[in-house]
C-alpha cells in the first residue's frame, strides 16, 4: 500500500500535493472542539497540519528505526539493560507506527 507522493501541504483545512491536487480534508464533527480554546475550524486546520506532515514523519521513522534497534542491541551487549530497554521501547514504537501507516 502506498500513499500519494508528496510533498504534502496544509492549505486551510485541506491537504494538497504540488499542483493543488487534494489529498485530504480535515473536518471536525458537529460537536464542541475538544480543545476548549479553539473553534472547530481551528481544530480542523490543526488536524490538516498534522496530516500534511505525516509523509515526512513516516520517512523520519523509517530512517531512525534501524539506528534505534542497533542502539538497543549495542546497549544490551555492553551490559546496559536500562538503556537497552529504553532504546528498544522507542524502536518498537517506531516500528508499530510504521506498520500502522503501511496498513499492517
Amino acid at each position: 500500500m502506498a500513499h500519494t507522493p508528496g510533498p504534502w501541504k496544509a492549505v486551510g483545512t485541506y491537504v494538497e500535493v504540488d499542483g493543488g491536487r487534494l489529498v485530504a480534508k480535515a473536518i471536525t464533527m458537529k460537536q464542541p472542539s475538544l480543545v476548549k480554546e479553539q473553534t472547530e475550524e481551528q481544530t480542523a486546520r490543526s488536524n490538516a497540519l498534522i496530516l500534511a506532515a505525516a509523509p515526512k514523519m513516516l520517512e523520519a521513522l523509517r530512517l531512525a528505526w534501524p539506528w534505534l534497534e542497533g542502539e538497543a542491541r549495542k546497549h544490551a551487549r555492553n551490559g546496559e539493560p536500562n538503556e537497552a530497554e529504553y532504546m528498544g521501547n522507542i524502536a518498537d514504537a517506531a516500528r508499530r507506527a510504521i506498520a500502522a501507516a503501511e496498513g499492517k
